[in-house]
C-alpha cells in the first residue's frame, strides 16, 4: 500500500448528533445552551445543529482548524428572508448574517476559541465528495500545519424533500498517536472494497453517519474515492462514538 501521507492521524473523539424537522429550533437552542452554555439565540438551524455536533466531539478542546461539509445555507432560514422582502417588505439584516455560508464554523470557533483556519464546503451524499474536508484535514495535519483538527457535516432537512431527519457529525483528529484510538490516512490506488450506496437513502448523509459508527469497529476499512486515491479507515475496538438525539 502506497501510503500518500508520512504517517496516519488519530480520531480522538467522534459524535453522531441525529434529530428532525419536528425538533423546534428552541429545542437546539435549549440543548446548546444546557450542554454548552451557548446562546443560540439569532442562530439559524444550521448554526444550531452544527454547534450541537461539533461541540460535543470538541469536548472543550480548541482546535488548530476547523473544516465542515454541508450542502451551503441554511433552507428554512433562507425561506424565511425571502417571506419577509417579497410579502412583508421588510429586509432583516440579521437573518442574512446568519445565514452567511461560513457562519456555522463561525460560531463553533467562538465558542472554542478557536483562531486557525475555518473552512465550509458543499459537498455532495457521495463519498468522492463528502471525503473533502476530511482528506484536507488529514493532509494540513500531516503537512505540519496544524495539530488538531475539527471535521463534521452538517445537514438541516430540506422543504422539498420527502427525509425530515437532521444530523451534525464530527469527528477531532490529531497528529499525536494515541493508544486504542482509530488512525486515518490517504493511500494511493482505488482497489478495495467499495461502501454499498443506498439508491435513495433515507437520509442525506448516511454514508457519513455509517462510516463513523465504524470507527468503533476493529480492523481495516478502505474508502475508494476518485480512481486515483483511497482513505483508509483502522478502526478500534472499543473506541465509543458518541450518538446523542434531539427528539
Amino acid at each position: 500500500m502506497a501510503e500518500l501521507n508520512s504517517r496516519p492521524v488519530s480520531v480522538r473523539a467522534a459524535c453522531n448528533l441525529r434529530t428532525d424537522a419536528a425538533v423546534a429550533d428552541t429545542q437546539l437552542r435549549r440543548f446548546v445552551q444546557q450542554q454548552y452554555g451557548v446562546d443560540g439565540r439569532r442562530l439559524s438551524r444550521l448554526s444550531l445543529l452544527t454547534l450541537a455536533g461539533a461541540l460535543g466531539a470538541a469536548e472543550g478542546r480548541t482546535p488548530d482548524a476547523l473544516y465542515m461539509g454541508t450542502v451551503f445555507v441554511s433552507k428554512t432560514l433562507m425561506q424565511r428572508m425571502l417571506d419577509n422582502v417579497m410579502f412583508e417588505g421588510l429586509a432583516k439584516p440579521f437573518d442574512f448574517l446568519a445565514n452567511l455560508h461560513n457562519a456555522p464554523v463561525f460560531h463553533v470557533a467562538a465558542a472554542l476559541g478557536c483562531r486557525g483556519q475555518t473552512l465550509v464546503l458543499p459537498t455532495s451524499d457521495q463519498a468522492a465528495s463528502w471525503s473533502i474536508p476530511l482528506r484536507l484535514a488529514i493532509n494540513d495535519i500531516t503537512c505540519g500545519f496544524a495539530d488538531s483538527a475539527l471535521v463534521g457535516w452538517c445537514y438541516e432537512h430540506q422543504p422539498l424533500r420527502q427525509e425530515q431527519r437532521d444530523g451534525s457529525h464530527w469527528l477531532w483528529l490529531q497528529r499525536d498517536p494515541l493508544a486504542e484510538a482509530p488512525q486515518l490516512w490517504l493511500a494511493a490506488g482505488d482497489d478495495g472494497a467499495v461502501l454499498p450506496t443506498a439508491e435513495h437513502p433515507a437520509y442525506y448523509y448516511q454514508g457519513v453517519a455509517d462510516w463513523l459508527a465504524g470507527l468503533g469497529q476493529g480492523g481495516e476499512r478502505v474508502l475508494p474515492l476518485d480512481g486515483r486515491s483511497r482513505l483508509v479507515c483502522r478502526g478500534a475496538d472499543g473506541f465509543t462514538v458518541h450518538q446523542p438525539e434531539i427528539a
